[in-house]
């Protein structure tokens, strides 16, 4: 899995030019420092409570990026449940579920 590494001198640069938190009146190392730090302690968030996190921050994004799971519900490949998505805003998606089995329909 890879995972987009940031760019850590082009958003000290950023923060510097932009004079964010007065970032302007540091030295681009004590900026980068507090960056690294900040972000490590972000990243400690995630690993210690993923699903808080998940659903406090934008979870409409992360919904985007999964795709339609199929569960299947017996060995029988022609018995699955399939969940769509079918609104993606910043609630919580709705979805509707298709079951598929010749042994339901019966």
């Amino acid at each position: 899995m890879k995972i987009e590494k940031f760019d850590l001198d082009l958003i000290v640069e950023r923060l510097q030019l932009l004079n964010s938190n007065n970032c302007g009146l540091m030295s681009a190392s004590e900026v980068k420092q507090a960056l690294t730090k900040w972000l490590n302690t972000i990243v400690e968030s995630i690993n210690d409570e993923p699903e808080w996190w998940v659903q406090n921050h934008n979870i409409s994004d992360f919904y985007t990026h999964l795709p339609e799971p199929v569960f299947e519900c017996e060995e029988d490949d022609s018995d699955f449940v399939q969940v769509e998505v079918i609104s993606q805003q910043k609630e919580p998606a709705t979805i509707s579920l298709i079951a598929s089995s010749e042994k339901r329909a019966q």
